[in-house]
């Protein structure tokens, strides 16, 4: 979560750069792109691209805060009251850093791709004391293939090593030998599901 909040808190240093660059037409036009790009995180979706929610982020607000700029007079004012607001904010969001590293860590040990329409990941949760959970994560991927959604999650209890993991939920099977997903049918047999 730390290595975010430079990139955030640059959002009125970046707003005061859109708008000394871009006129209101262009600011109103690259705001909507970023909206709409943003848009899935609030239908349950993650995306692959690293940083993207967090440049959006970043962008969306730097133009909500360009209008902001618009009654200030002078490119030098601007600059100044946008470097110093990047400034305060990011030591604000630093002192949240701190206290939050107390929480713990959530660390992706591994992924598979085990279809062209479901990736499982084995992620490890780390509190601050106690014992780590362990999960596997179903995620099914999307039309558009930088996002993902979770779908089922299931906690890794195997202490014998067996090799597949049920999501009950959704009738299938991960193999973590293999990376393969398998649907159940009825008689808890096993069909590859490319198959019919």
């Amino acid at each position: 979560m730390l290595e975010y909040f430079p990139l955030i808190a640059a959002f009125p240093f970046v707003g005061c750069i859109i708008n000394i660059l871009l006129p209101k037409k262009g600011i109103l036009i690259l705001l909507i792109i970023s909206s709409l790009l943003l848009f899935p995180i609030f239908l349950g979706y993650k995306c692959l691209v690293s940083y993207m929610y967090e440049s959006l982020i970043t962008i969306v607000l730097g133009c909500c805060s360009s209008f902001l700029y618009k009654t200030i007079d002078g490119k030098t004012l601007k600059i100044i009251t946008g470097g110093s607001s990047s400034i305060a904010l990011f030591l604000i969001l630093m002192l949240i850093a701190f206290f939050n590293s107390f929480g713990g860590s959530l660390t992706i040990r591994q992924t598979w791709d085990a279809d062209k329409n479901y990736r499982v990941e084995y992620m490890e949760d780390a509190g601050f004391s106690g014992a780590h959970l362990l999960t596997y994560r179903l995620d099914k991927i999307s039309i558009i293939p930088i996002y993902v959604k979770e779908i089922e999650s299931v906690r890794d209890n195997d202490t014998a090593q067996n090799c597949n993991i049920a999501f009950a939920g959704n009738n299938l099977t991960f193999n973590k030998c293999t990376g393969q997903l398998t649907k159940m049918n009825t008689r808890n047999m096993f069909i590859k599901l490319n198959q019919k």
